[in-house]
């Protein structure tokens, strides 16, 4: 039973990372282009009025996103927990790691229903009087939006550090790929500090054009490495005995000749 629980939550990780990686590729050619906060309010009222149709599309391609990589944060923490079963560890950083995954996607609602509402209220055939009237509103729901992506990098960091750490014990993953997982995760810790009013320490800094990409290449590889049966070689430091009880991760030819002899 354990074993079946292994491969769904395996299989479960693979297609939620690809999709997540596929939604964040389509919500960047969406919202590309734009504004930082710190270009004002008529930039990016000006934007949101002559893109309003993309910037809404984007908003929602980038709520489904967030869905599916909370998504798969929680299928990746069910096959921590296995390996952490098999090494008689408890789980209680891959719960915590778990628990703060879902908390981006209750701080990115919020960040979506600001960006939302602002590309809403924004529109190029309103009476100028009436878009002179809610420049201000927009931009201020516009400005919220962008501090609040930088909670979520809070979140973002915190539960990536935790799963690291809990990798590393269970030996799930490869190692560098935990490592990556801790860079990761300390970039993000940055750009949650990040308020300055432009620049690359800016909440349309660091946080919107490197944190992003690196964390969606990060769940792109760990994808893979799920994805594709391992050699025992590829995980490190992994006693034999541990490596003959099999992984929801890794195929391993110690496993398998067990079985065969069985």
């Amino acid at each position: 039973m354990a074993e079946h629980g292994g491969s769904q939550a395996r299989w479960c990780t693979v297609t939620a990372g690809v999709l997540s990686v596929a939604l964040f590729i389509a919500a960047a050619a969406c919202l590309y282009d734009a504004p930082e906060v710190g270009a004002g309010a008529s930039v990016v009222t000006d934007w949101l009025s002559r893109h309003r149709t993309r910037a809404l599309i984007g908003v929602y391609v980038e709520a489904l996103c967030i869905l599916a990589t909370v998504t798969f944060l929680s299928a990746l923490a069910s096959c921590v927990v296995v390996c952490e079963q098999r090494h008689r560890l408890g789980s209680t950083l891959t719960r915590a790691a778990e628990l703060s995954g879902w908390s981006i996607f209750i701080v990115a609602g919020v960040t979506m229903a600001l960006y939302g509402t602002a590309a809403f209220l924004s529109d190029h055939e309103a009476p100028a009087s009436l878009r002179d009237d809610l420049a201000h509103p927009i931009y201020a729901l516009y400005a919220a939006g962008a501090v609040s992506v930088n909670i979520t990098g809070a979140f973002t960091g915190l539960s990536n550090l935790l799963l690291a750490i809990a990798c590393i014990r269970a030996s799930a993953l490869p190692l560098w790929l935990s490592i990556a997982s801790i860079v990761v995760a300390a970039l993000h810790f940055v750009s949650a500090a990040a308020f300055a009013r432009s620049g690359p320490m800016s909440p349309s800094g660091i946080g919107v054009w490197l944190c992003p990409p690196l964390y969606y290449a990060w769940i792109a590889a760990v994808c893979v490495v799920v994805a594709l049966p391992r050699r025992c070689g590829v995980v490190h430091h992994v006693p034999p005995s541990v490596l003959d009880q099999g992984s929801p991760f890794f195929n391993t030819t110690a496993s398998k000749h067990s079985a065969s002899v069985q």
